[in-house]
Order: C-alpha cells, then structure tokens, then sequence
C-alpha cells in the first residue's frame, strides 16, 4: 500500500494570540483521523516568520504531540510557505493559515479521500468573523462530502477557474518538488492564486479530486487580506492587486485549458484595483496621479466591467472621485467589512 502521510505548514507571523486554537483543531482532527485510518501519520510545521509577539513561545508551550516548529527572519508568507516546503517530509502537503479553524471530523474525510492516490485534492470552506463567528461567505456550503470531479487537472480547468485558497488544497509534495512550484515572494495579494495558476500550468495531467466538503473555517479578522478598514492596508493591498493583474496579463493567453481561467482572473483582478482605489484615500495632486495610472491599467486590461465603467465616470474629475472615495468609505464599507475586496 502507498504511503499515507500529510505534513501541515502553518506560517505564523506575530500570532500569538490564533495559533493555539488552530493548533488545537488540527491537532485533534489529524489524531481522530490517524484512529480511522492506522496506516495514516502526519506532522504539524510552525514556521515562525520573524514574530515578535512571543509567537514560538506560546506554541512551545502548548506541547501538543507532532508539532515542530521553525523560525527564520521576516519575509512575507509567501517565502515563509516556501521554508515550509523545504523542511517537509511527508507525502502529502497541506499549507494552513495560523488563524484558521477546522470542522470537526473533517480530515478524517480528507485522509478517506486522499488514500485513493490524487495528485491533489481540493474542498470547501466556509468564512466566518473572528468576532462573532457568524458565516458572512459560503463557498459551495455544502457537508455531504460528495466528488464533485475526480479526473484529469486540465479537464477540470475547462468548466472552472483555479482559484481558490491555497488553505483548502492537499498536493502531493513531490509534485511541487517536481514542477518547482513555489509561491512568488514579491507577490502578497492573491499569492495564493498565483501559486495555482502556476501549479496548472506545469501540471495539467495531474489527478484533481474536487469533494463539497465543508472542512475548513476562514477566520476573518483586522489583519485578513478581505478586511478593508485600513486606508494604509488598502494602499498597499492596491499597488499589490496592480502586481497580481499584471502577473496575470503575463500568462495571457495561455494554454487552452487556461483560458477561461486566466481570462476571469484578469477581470477580477481589475475589479478588486478598482474597489481597492475607491477604498483609498489620496490628496491633491497624488490623486490626479493614481487616477491616471490606474485608469491606463484598467483600459489597458480590455475588461468591460460595470466596475470599470462606473470608474471611467469617477476618474473625469478628481472632485468626483474624492466624492466617491468618502462615500465608498463613510457609507458602504462599514456594511460589507471585513468581505470587501474578495471579488
């Protein structure tokens, strides 16, 4: 029999105050899942990405069975999932967010799945608020565990799109190592997206299983990417959406199995510019600048959004779109927070 094996990468930059409760989950959902299936063995990596908020010392402390932890210098996520990869041993590979949570019984469905040989396996999720724990997003909310696809990666990609969160895919490690498919540290929005993109690419034999399976819980919190209360975080996550649309365009057209895949990331990565801009704040003449640059990017891009027709209005006059920066912000961010910007 083949092995049966996951290693878990979790980076972990100044969280302290999450990651003993994702910890905790995983931990008791890989052990019951370990009591299902005997054969099936696992570790648990802590990459601590330069912390400074006592991070590894609180992990150390919990003492939980498997779980090893690494620290390196302040990098980003991307470069600290690469350190995971590195340092992993097991068949398979799981990266998870050190704030995320679990459903219970979840990975003992996973590992059912994953003892049939894919080269990946992909399952749903469902977000909630770090505060309230209410499900503010579904995607495909479902627990019946049914395949939904169990086939060839390039088949798959001619019905659907490659992106989703790189917290709710296994891969076999060796198909990484392999095709040398790592995430870009110069790229912090939408990595993760990037990184499947990359992955089909290089891969488009590769066994998919694709389960409805509700296993994981996206915790969003002030510092998620989809939060949009920080002007400062929306600048940066802007100049990042610029870097992910221009990755993008990189790529066009692609193989054919990519393009619909690509196609619709382009559009999205437009339309999160353009939501990111309105989520903004620029003064005088830094304003007449961004919206001129970014007003080039969106008609260079060729989508025909709503959004990109309503932002061709805006930017006709800097009055305008300051008008519309403040209302976006006073009026309809507080009603969509922390889901903005997932588009």
């Amino acid at each position: 029999m083949e092995e049966l094996s996951l290693s878990v990468v979790i980076p972990a930059y100044n969280a302290a105050g999450t990651v003993g409760a994702t910890l905790a989950c995983m931990h008791r959902e890989l052990k019951e899942a370990a009591a299902v299936f005997p054969e099936f063995n696992y570790e648990i990596l802590v990459v601590d990405d330069g912390s400074t908020d006592g991070t590894r010392d609180v992990v150390t402390a919990l003492g939980i069975p498997g779980v090893k932890v690494l620290s390196k210098p302040n990098t980003g996520v991307s470069d600290t999932r690469n350190f995971g990869l590195r340092h992993a041993t097991k068949k398979y590979l799981w990266y998870f967010d050190a704030d995320d949570l679990l459903f219970k019984d979840s990975v003992a469905r996973l590992v059912e799945f994953l003892s049939l040989g894919p080269d990946l396996l992909k399952f749903s999720s469902v977000t909630e608020d770090a505060l309230t724990r209410n499900h503010i997003e579904s995607f495909n909310n479902s627990s019946t565990a049914r395949v939904t696809f169990d086939g060839r990666y390039a088949d798959f990609l001619c019905d659907n799109t490659v992106g989703f969160s790189s917290c709710f895919i296994i891969v076999r490690r060796e198909l990484l190592l392999a095709s040398g498919v790592t995430f870009d540290p110069a790229i912090s929005i939408s990595e993760d997206v990037v990184w499947n993109i990359g992955l089909a690419l290089k891969n488009p034999e590769a066994r998919i299983i694709v389960t409805d399976l509700n296993a994981g819980r996206y915790i969003v919190n002030t510092a998620s990417t989809v939060n949009t209360a920080s002007i400062t975080r929306n600048k940066l996550h802007l100049d990042g959406s610029m870097r992910f649309l221009a990755f993008v365009e990189s790529e066009l057209p692609g193989p054919s199995y990519m393009h619909r895949s690509l196609s619709v990331f382009r559009t999205n990565a437009v339309n999160q510019i353009i939501t990111r801009f309105l989520s903004c704040r620029f003064k005088g003449p830094e304003l007449k600048k961004r919206m001129k640059e970014t007003l080039a990017i969106v008609d260079n891009s060729g989508v025909e959004s709503r959004q990109v027709q309503v932002f061709r209005h805006l930017a006709a006059s800097p009055l305008l779109m300051r008008a519309a920066q403040m209302l976006y912000r006073r009026v309809f961010l507080p009603y969509v927070k922390p889901r903005l910007g997932r588009n």
